[in-house]
């Protein structure tokens, strides 16, 4: 697992550090690149069409210049001889589809089609009104006067000559002429154009007649200004980016068109120049990360396991790392394989001392429980001469000897000298006691054993006390009652860490011991409750544990103890 607090983690941010720059330099340069050739290929568009908007405006006034031309001759030919020529001059350029010549905005003659004539509102020509040139300006070079647009179908453009008079020359060139005005470029071959006039309709457009489906399929676009793109779909469904530059303001303009691909050749470069840095950024990581692996991690792990089988106690393993790995692993594996001599070594010296000490301390526990068993004997041998109060004083100390023999022995028969069994313990007190009182069948016992766990264990300096509390609290109810009587129940209890003990008195005619012995006992059971850190449990708490399985009675001793729950053997120290 990747953590910010890990070797691994800390090195590849080293790394990411030092490559990501580069990275998001060659991200930014690959967007400028992009940006650049977008504006690049958008600046083409525009001035592609100022260009053929410039060629159509010439092909314009170079009509105007005949047109002009003509004017002249019939000014010094006059009327009748002007009209007689006027075919002859139509002959001559048929690129123009009829030359028509008005006079006070009345048509006088004409030459070509005259049907072009029937779109053009003629009477408005009345009003052009040409100023003079400057004198010497020579004729050629007088600028292009009006251009006009016709109203019906098929649609056309004309352009009105005057000469400072009221005569007027009004000459429509042909359809032909703007498509290979059109087509003859280069940017005209490539994109489609058309030449439309201030209602939208066309006059004019490159390639197949008949396809429009390049058009905006709103004709809004068509209202695009002047250089500026504007993004649209077209009637075929396609996306376009369009721009229109003005022939005549209000009259005509050029319109074209550029396919705009959702994922064109510039959004590949794009795309390959944001991949690449991305590409090498994970290339260097994951070699970054097999490098810090197999140089550095891999003899990490290995020294990792090796500590991990000594804290298990195998003080004869070893690191011994191979000369392929780094110089200064290899020192530390040294280091550590040192460490774990010396760790080995006092290890063996402090089993050996604790052995020892296990030894000494079990046989002067022996030896104590054997003195308890002597005394215990001596005065089970003296009480057999006594009789009376005597007795039953003889029978209770030998009572409390057995009851502290017990526990040594219990916690040496079990291997753990810390260490005595609740239950065997409680069993042989109760068993003592019975026959030191003198009714062998005058009690019985019922033990609740904890289904979750094999025994509960109470250190030995608990252990003692407990033995004498059960003494205690045993004896008053056993003492002078009639034998082969129930005259107790103990009840045991297991509760996880702790173990209640109930002593029920199940019969009202016991003999009860004197005031001052009673007085004497009771505060032996408290001392002996502190000892062991016992809570003496109220009256709900009884109530709560009592059943029909658990009659009533007086209550002689109520307990819990802490208690020590193994489902292990004991522990061994050797």
């Amino acid at each position: 697992m990747l953590r910010a607090t890990s070797i691994r983690s800390r090195l590849l941010t080293l790394f990411g550090l030092a490559v990501l720059p580069a990275v998001v330099l060659a991200a930014g340069l690959t967007w400028h690149a992009y940006r650049s050739v977008s504006a690049t290929v958008d600046a083409y568009q525009r001035q592609s069409a100022i260009n053929i908007a410039s060629q159509v405006r010439g092909a314009l006034n170079a009509a105007n210049v005949v047109a002009t031309t003509l004017l002249a001759s019939a000014a010094r030919e006059g009327d009748e001889h002007f009209c007689a020529s006027l075919p002859r001059y139509h002959e001559v350029n048929r690129r123009v589809l009829v030359y028509a010549f008005f006079r006070d905005g009345r048509l006088v003659c004409a030459a070509g089609d005259t049907a072009a004539l029937a779109g053009f509102n003629l009477t408005a020509m009345a009003g052009v009104a040409r100023k003079e040139p400057p004198a010497g300006t020579p004729r050629e070079n007088n600028r292009l006067e009006t251009i006009i647009a016709s109203r019906t179908a098929p649609f056309h453009l004309g352009v009105v000559s005057t000469l400072g008079g009221a005569e007027t020359m009004l000459s429509v060139p042909s359809q032909e002429l703007m498509r290979d005005l059109l087509e003859r470029t280069p940017q005209g071959r490539s994109s489609p154009f058309a030449v439309v006039d201030d209602r939208f309709h066309i006059i004019a457009h490159n390639g197949d007649q008949e396809d429009t489906s390049w058009l905006p399929a709103r004709e809004k676009i068509f209202l695009a200004s002047r250089n500026e793109l504007v993004s649209g779909r077209s009637r075929g469904g396609d996306d376009y980016t369009y721009t229109s530059v003005p022939i005549e303001p209000g009259v005509a303009k050029v319109f074209s068109a550029k396919a705009k691909p959702a994922f064109g050749q510039a959004e590949q470069q794009l795309v390959t120049g944001l991949a690449v840095p991305l590409l090498i950024f994970a290339i260097v990581m994951a070699v970054a990360w097999l490098a810090i692996d197999r140089l550095f991690l891999q003899w990490m792990r290995r020294l990792g396991r090796t500590a991990q089988r000594l804290s298990y106690g195998d003080f004869n393993v070893r690191a011994e790392l191979p000369s392929s790995a780094p110089l200064e692993l290899q020192q530390y594996a040294t280091a550590f394989d040192q460490m774990t001599e010396v760790l080995g070594a006092r290890t063996r010296e402090l089993a050996t001392v604790a052995n020892q000490r296990s030894a000494l301390l079990k046989e002067l526990h022996h030896r104590v429980k054997n003195n308890f068993q002597v005394i215990a004997s001596f005065l089970n041998l003296t009480k057999r001469q006594k009789s009376g109060e005597t007795y039953e004083a003889l029978a209770l100390a030998e009572c409390r000897v057995h009851a502290m023999a017990s526990a040594y022995k219990l916690a040496l028969a079990h291997g753990d000298i810390r260490l005595a069994p609740l239950t065997p313990l409680v069993h042989e007190v109760l068993m003592y006691v019975q026959q030191a009182a003198g009714s062998p069948a005058g009690v019985e016992t019922s033990f609740t054993l904890d289904a979750e766990h094999d025994e509960q264990y109470l250190e030995l300096d608990r252990a003692i006390p407990l033995a004498l509390l059960l003494v205690e609290a045993i004896w008053p109810l056993l003492a002078g009652g009639a034998p082969g009587v129930s005259q107790s129940r103990l009840l045991f209890i297991p509760q996880g860490g702790n173990v209640r003990l109930i002593i029920l008195a199940l019969r009202d005619n016991i003999i009860a011991p004197s005031r001052q012995g009673l007085l004497m006992s009771r505060r032996l059971q408290q001392a002996f409750i502190n000892q062991i850190d016992a809570v003496e449990l109220d009256g709900a708490a009884i109530a709560a544990l009592r059943s029909d399985a658990q009659p009533s009675g007086r209550v002689a001793l109520a307990i819990s103890v802490p208690v020590q729950v193994q489902d292990y053997g004991p522990p061994d120290l050797a």
